[in-house]
């Protein structure tokens, strides 16, 4: 269990939508991801995300295919009919590169999908402390290598063209680390790095700094499943080494960023130790001229998206981030 009772954020500072859940995780003890073990952490978050998850209202019925991307394996969500539109979304889930996975964000796919009409392709990049990093940056690349094509016709095999109807019309989403892979995504994107451009970016609350410069690293201690020690302990887990946790995959926002970024939506949380950095971040993006939609959310936690099923703001976030990939693939 986290910090003390008197670093405690009060109840009433979290929003009335978010309050039932942030009061029952303190009510059973407070304990976060790295207040357990290995195991019951992944198995843990499964469950949660499955029991807050968001759930589409018009009950679409979603089809969903196993598939690899240069030998990375995804999972394939689509419309049951055929999607509505040419647009894939190139989806990494959070988790702080130690927990989640296909199964965590599954819900959040479905609706995605459901919400969209698009084709969402959800990379299951490998986690550590089994495979530290660069493992899953280098999946994230390899992934959206096989996605948007690589120069020449190289950098692996290409996706099935089931998943990719238009690679002029893909976008990269992420929440926590995995809205720090597709930033590093994009930012190879704008490199040249792909035969395609992005057209966009969602950035859900993103890791920026993992050398924790920032003052919100410090206000989030305890009474969040999200605090300072669990950050601690995925950067203990995927970056051993902390001479290289100011690389700019895991810090971006202490670097400075390439002109020609795609258009990029933000969402930070106020009660969230990634608050600040994700805010530096988006100002960084701003400053090198890329078009940056940026929604901050003071009295909700980190874990908005995945809980948007318990949460209707969550909701009403996911409803703008397909509006901003609609807006970006018309």
């Amino acid at each position: 269990m986290s910090g003390d009772d008197d670093t405690l954020i009060p109840l009433e500072a979290v929003a009335d939508d978010a309050r039932p859940l942030i009061e029952a995780f303190r009510a059973a003890g407070s304990v976060s991801f790295q207040d357990t073990g290995l195991a019951e952490a992944r198995s843990g978050y499964v469950a949660g995300c499955r029991a807050n998850g968001p759930v589409h209202r018009n009950g679409a019925e979603v089809a969903v295919e196993e598939h690899r991307l240069s030998g990375v394996p995804c999972r394939a969500y689509a419309p049951a009919t055929s999607p509505s539109n040419d647009t894939t979304i190139l989806f990494f889930h959070g988790g702080g590169w130690v927990i989640g996975d296909l199964d965590t964000h599954d819900p959040l796919c479905r609706y995605l999908a459901a919400a969209s009409g698009s084709t969402i392709v959800a990379v299951d990049y490998r986690l550590a402390p089994e495979h530290p990093f660069p493992a899953a940056h280098d999946d994230a690349i390899a992934a959206a290598t096989a996605i948007l094509g690589g120069l020449d016709g190289g950098g692996g095999d290409r996706a099935d063209p089931a998943l990719v109807r238009d690679a002029e019309r893909v976008v990269v989403v992420g929440d926590s680390a995995g809205a720090n892979l597709a930033a590093w995504v994009a930012a190879a994107s704008t490199r040249g790095a792909f035969a395609h451009r992005l057209r966009g970016q969602v950035l859900l609350y993103p890791v920026a700094d993992l050398t924790f410069s920032f003052p919100s690293h410090r206000s989030i201690t305890a009474g969040f499943p999200l605090t300072a020690a669990s950050m601690e302990w995925f950067a203990a887990s995927y970056a051993p080494d902390a001479a290289v946790r100011s690389h700019p995959a895991l810090s971006p926002a202490l670097h400075p960023v390439a002109e020609g970024q795609p258009p990029a939506f933000i969402a930070t949380v106020g009660l969230d130790p990634l608050a600040d950095e994700g805010i530096a971040f988006a100002g960084r993006l701003a400053s090198a001229g890329a078009a940056v939609e940026h929604h901050h959310l003071p009295r909700h936690a980190h874990g908005l998206v995945t809980s948007a099923g318990r949460i209707a703001t969550g909701r009403r976030l996911l409803e703008r981030v397909v509006g901003f990939v609609e807006e970006r693939t018309a």
